[in-house]
C-alpha cells in the first residue's frame, strides 16, 4: 500500500489504468515487481560501495596488446662488443640506442586492433577517394588481430595515383590511426638504402638505419614506414630496390640487419 501511495506509484496508476486488460489487481502486482526490483538494484549498489570503500571490489582487467621480442638478449650483447670500434662521439650514442633497445626485455607491443579498426574506419570519411585501400587495411588488421602475436603480418600497400590526391598524407596519417610509430623515407635519395640499414661503423659519419631507430626508441613492433616517391627507384650500389624486397618478403626480413651494430 505505501508503494502505491508514493508519488511513483501515482504516475504508474495514472498512466496504466488506461491499458486495455490492466486491472487493479494486475496494476498493484507491476508495481510490487518494479519494487522488488528497484530493492534488488539498491541492494547491489550498496555492495559495490561496501566493497570500493573496503578496497574489496575487483579492479577492471584492461586487455593489454600482445608483444613480441623484437630485440634479442644475445644480438644486443653481440652489438655491445661491436662498440669498441666507433669513436668516443658515435659509442656514446651507440650505448644509448642499445640501452633503449633493451627496455621491456627487447618486446614491442602490436598495435591494438579494436582501436585501429575503429580509427580507420574514421579516417575513410576523411579520405573518401581513398577509401579503396583503407578498406583493405582494416580487413587486413582485423585478421592479423585474429592470429598469434608471433604471425601477425600486414601486406604492404602501394599507392598509385596522380600528384596532389593525397597519397602521402594519408600514409602519415596512417600511423596516428593505429598508434604506432612512423618514418619516411625519399627512394630517389642517393643514399636511401643507408636510411633504412644504416651504415658500417668504419664510415665517415656512420650512423643506424631508421627500422632499428624505430624499434629501439619506441614501445611499438609494428612501425608504419612510409616509402615516398618509389617510382625513383633506381639501380645503382646504393639503390633501395634489394633493401625493399628483402623487408617485403617475410623469410628474409627475420633477418635483416643493421649495419651500424651488425645486429
Amino acid at each position: 500500500p505505501r508503494v502505491m501511495e508514493s508519488p511513483a506509484g501515482q504516475w504508474i496508476k495514472t498512466h496504466m489504468e488506461h491499458i486495455p486488460g490492466m486491472d487493479e489487481a494486475a496494476l498493484q502486482r507491476l508495481i510490487n515487481r518494479s519494487a522488488a526490483m528497484l530493492k534488488g538494484a539498491l541492494a547491489c549498489v550498496k555492495k559495490l560501495a561496501a566493497e570500493a570503500g573496503t578496497g574489496k571490489a575487483k579492479a577492471r582487467r584492461v586487455r593489454k596488446p600482445p608483444a613480441i621480442q623484437i630485440f634479442r638478449p644475445e644480438a644486443l650483447a653481440k652489438a655491445d662488443a661491436q662498440l669498441g670500434r666507433l669513436d668516443c662521439k658515435d659509442r656514446d650514442r651507440a650505448e644509448h640506442d642499445l640501452a633503449q633497445a633493451r627496455s621491456n626485455n627487447g618486446f614491442r607491443l602490436l598495435p591494438n586492433v579494436r582501436k585501429a579498426v575503429a580509427n580507420l574506419t574514421r579516417l575513410s570519411a576523411e579520405f573518401e577517394n581513398l577509401a579503396e585501400p583503407i578498406a583493405h587495411l582494416k580487413s587486413e588488421m582485423t585478421l592479423a588481430g585474429a592470429m598469434n602475436a608471433s604471425d601477425f603480418r600486414i601486406s604492404p600497400i602501394m599507392l598509385l595515383g596522380d600528384p596532389g590526391i593525397g597519397k602521402t598524407h594519408l600514409a602519415l596519417q596512417l600511423a596516428n590511426a593505429l598508434g604506432v610509430p612512423m618514418a619516411k623515407v625519399s627512394a630517389g635519395g642517393s643514399a636511401a638504402s643507408f636510411q633504412l640499414v644504416g651504415s658500417h661503423g668504419t664510415w665517415n659519419r656512420a650512423m643506424p638505419g631508421s627500422v632499428f631507430t624505430l624499434l629501439a626508441s619506441n614501445t611499438g613492433a609494428a612501425p608504419v614506414m612510409v616509402i615516398d616517391e618509389v617510382d625513383k627507384l633506381g639501380g645503382g650500389n646504393y639503390s633501395l630496390q634489394p633493401t625493399l624486397l628483402d623487408m617485403l618478403e617475410p623469410t628474409s626480413a627475420r633477418h635483416f640487419k643493421d649495419e651500424f651494430y651488425d645486429l
